[in-house]
């Protein structure tokens, strides 16, 4: 998976949210990179209209996978960041 196509996934799926009931009145920014870890990069389209209405964060989020490009649900995210607090309080711990 090249960075290029993820970005390509990542517009499409934001511009296909975008479409919502819910955000198709607003205005977005194109999809920018946002961060990366090694498994993922993390994309968002921000608004600055949700911004200024006080939607806090005002921007659509798209997580895709570095290995095949898929888009990462709720529930990976959460499983990734539970991965990851468990293995840094295990590398806490084994120093002590």
């Amino acid at each position: 998976m090249t960075f290029e196509v993820a970005r390509q996934i990542a517009q499409e799926e934001a511009l296909r949210r975008k479409l919502s009931p819910r955000l198709a009145k607003y205005e977005f920014e194109p999809v920018v990179l946002d961060s990366e870890n090694e498994v993922s990069w993390l994309f968002v389209s921000a608004s600055e209209q949700l911004q200024d209405e006080g939607c806090i964060p005002g921007a659509i989020f798209v997580r895709v996978d570095k290995r095949d490009g898929h888009i990462w649900s709720e529930r990976e995210v959460e499983q990734y960041y539970e991965s990851l607090a468990a293995r840094l309080r295990s590398d806490n711990h084994a120093r002590v």
